[in-house]
């Protein structure tokens, strides 16, 4: 078993030298080609193009501000229907290299890993795919001592917060000392954008091969890191095939997105929206909202329709992640259920229940979503031509 091991750790170091070797020699190849000014790359990661990134694309887009280049870098398997065709370019080959190289700015939904380093003049700012603050991260799950930067923060230039709590969180989580810019998050743009977009509405309803006048109730639950090694996850939620007027649309965290119980959607009024390219769209369509530990609510909020808390293993996340940044039994905007029963009987009473909920989903807007106005892409862009990134 020594002797195997021995070999596994010789393999690993040889791939990291090979790996080291490659990245050194790109490095000095498109060390030679210069910063272009009016372009920005976007990364969303997870194959996707969606969140903060693709609201800020669509704002350009939409507002004809045609001085900057926009390229997604993207896999093979991303769906690339909701951008133009000219604006993408896949990882790891010559011409997303070259792109990735090239660009003024790089703005990122999450931190990846690059096999070419930034050069200097170029600006990251990373816009994070789960703003607003809910669950604990990073050094904050153990209350760790020391925060040193973590590795994926130490290239970034700027950090763009939702609000006061949400920067010093992120300083809090990742040792960040650096530049922050407080200007909402863009993926609420998206979903107030889409609520006015009625041709959009039903273009998601088509894509979800939704052809009927139901409600529909959108169950996003965060991932556990728990399931993470499982083959099939198995959610508590099968008894809500007994609401007959609403369908039940489930979309599981990226992570874990590809182990759904696939039983579920053998039932009539459950429907499978893993796979939908950007969960702001189905916002939209949304009438009700079940999730747990997400941070997705916080887009949805604006909406002003039904939020439902279903934590059902509580306790277990708890010990695991180390609790919230904000009181979870306190503070949140809408009821809190534990079993399938209790929130069963919660969703059949929803329209008596909601009401109760009016005043403190304003104080939580307040005191966490403020900026939750749909101005986000065009603050972050008026940012771009006004020069302010350096």
């Amino acid at each position: 078993i020594l002797s195997q091991l021995v070999l596994v750790k010789r393999g690993e170091n040889m791939k990291l030298k090979i790996k080291n070797i490659i990245s050194f020699f790109l490095n000095k190849l498109f060390a030679i080609f210069p910063i272009v000014p009016n372009k920005i790359v976007f990364e969303s990661g997870r194959d996707l193009i969606d969140g903060n990134a693709k609201a800020i694309y669509n704002y350009i887009k939409k507002n004809d501000i045609n001085n900057y280049r926009t390229i997604w870098l993207v896999t093979k398997s991303t769906d690339v229907s909701d951008i133009d065709t000219n604006d993408y370019a896949y990882y790891k080959t010559l011409k997303g290299l070259y792109h990735l190289s090239t660009a003024k700015y790089l703005l990122k939904n999450q931190s990846i890993g690059e096999i070419i380093t930034k050069k200097k003049g170029q600006i990251y700012i990373q816009l994070f795919h789960g703003n607003g603050v809910m669950k604990k991260q990073g050094y904050d799950v153990n209350e760790a001592i020391e925060r040193p930067v973590v590795s994926h923060a130490k290239e970034w230039d700027y950090y763009i917060a939702n609000d006061e709590n949400d920067e010093k969180t992120i300083r809090s989580a990742t040792g960040y000392n650096g530049k922050i810019e407080i200007l909402g998050m863009a993926a609420v743009d998206t979903v107030i954008n889409n609520c006015k977009d009625e041709q959009k509405k039903q273009n998601v309803l088509k894509h979800l091969n939704i052809n009927n006048s139901k409600k529909n109730i959108l169950y996003a639950p965060t991932f556990r890191d728990y399931d993470l090694d499982k083959n099939i996850i198995n959610i508590p939620i099968k008894e809500l095939s007994k609401l007959k007027d609403y369908n039940i649309i489930i979309r599981l965290h990226p992570l874990v997105r590809t182990k759904v119980d696939k039983s579920l959607f053998n039932l009539d009024n459950f429907i499978n929206g893993c796979n939908y390219p950007d969960v702001s769209d189905i916002l939209a369509i949304t009438d009700i909202l079940i999730t747990d530990y997400s941070s997705v609510f916080y887009e949805y909020m604006p909406k002003n329709s039904p939020i439902i808390f279903y934590p059902y293993d509580y306790d277990k996340y708890v010990a695991l992640r180390g609790g919230f940044y904000v009181d979870y039994k306190k503070e949140l905007p809408g009821p809190i259920c534990y079993t399938e029963k209790e929130l069963l009987n919660v969703i059949k009473k929803i329209d008596e229940i909601y009401p109760q909920y009016i005043e403190k989903r304003r104080k939580f807007n307040k005191k966490y979503n403020n900026l939750s106005d749909g101005k986000a892409s065009e603050r972050l862009v008026n940012n771009l031509i006004n020069n302010k990134f350096k």
